[in-house]
């Protein structure tokens, strides 16, 4: 690796408590979980579940969540946000197009 990629890897482990990576990990977990479970009962979706995608998004999400946050940006929380959040989502869950609200 890289000096810089140690670098950021350095700084992210050093902002990640053990306690936080792990409530972290649950939420993404359940996030996951609930993707799944919709990908069953409504195939007619077409949801990419594969767990590469359900770690891609998830993370995805939270990192934006994440960011907002410790910017303490305007935009957090309004429905704009949401809105792109569930468009961004839904370009990486299903294939090949975007789902509407």
């Amino acid at each position: 690796a890289s000096a810089h990629t140690t670098m950021i890897r350095l700084a992210w482990q050093m902002d990640h408590h053990d306690n936080v990576t792990h409530a972290m990990r649950e939420a993404a977990d359940r996030i996951a979980l609930f993707l799944s479970k919709k990908a069953v009962e409504q195939p007619e979706l077409k949801l990419r579940t594969s767990p590469a995608t359900l770690f891609v998004v998830v993370r995805a999400v939270m990192g934006v969540i994440r960011s907002a946050s410790l910017e303490r940006s305007a935009l957090l929380g309004t429905p704009e946000f949401e809105a792109e959040l569930q468009r961004m989502a839904w370009s990486l869950l299903v294939d090949g197009q975007i789902a509407a609200n």
